[in-house]
């Protein structure tokens, strides 16, 4: 590079002696800036943004990767809590009772009764 700058300011001075209207007219418009292009410069240029490309999208793979994995564990938590509070008895219906309850008292003509046969038995059709 310091060769490259020499060169340049070289060729700056002799162009502002040689030409130094054209000079002048071109730092007023601010082409002077492509004197300053090398091909060194725009190789360097091109290999800084795709070193900035790629820094760019490993910070957002990881700050990416990072949340899902957050994402992951609170669903995970979140399931867990799920199942526990669905284990919860107070939620389920006692299937099997825990106490051994007598039955009811009932005349014994009420029980009879209770079966339909006997009921259509009892009053013969006509």
């Amino acid at each position: 590079p310091k060769e490259e700058m020499q060169k340049i300011w070289t060729t700056l001075i002799k162009e502002f002696n040689e030409h130094p209207d054209e000079f002048i007219k071109l730092v007023k418009t601010g082409k002077i800036g492509n004197i300053l292009m090398t091909p060194g410069l725009k190789k360097a240029l091109a290999a800084i943004g795709v070193s900035w490309t790629v820094f760019t999208l490993a910070i957002t793979y990881a700050i990416e990767s990072w949340l899902a994995d957050m994402q992951l564990k609170a669903g995970r938590l979140g399931v867990m809590k799920a199942i526990e509070s669905l284990e919860d008895p107070r939620y389920y219906a006692n299937v099997e009772p825990t106490e051994q309850k007598d039955k009811p008292q009932t005349s014994p003509a009420f029980e009879a009764e209770s079966n339909l046969l006997a009921r259509i038995n009892k009053y013969p059709l006509k």
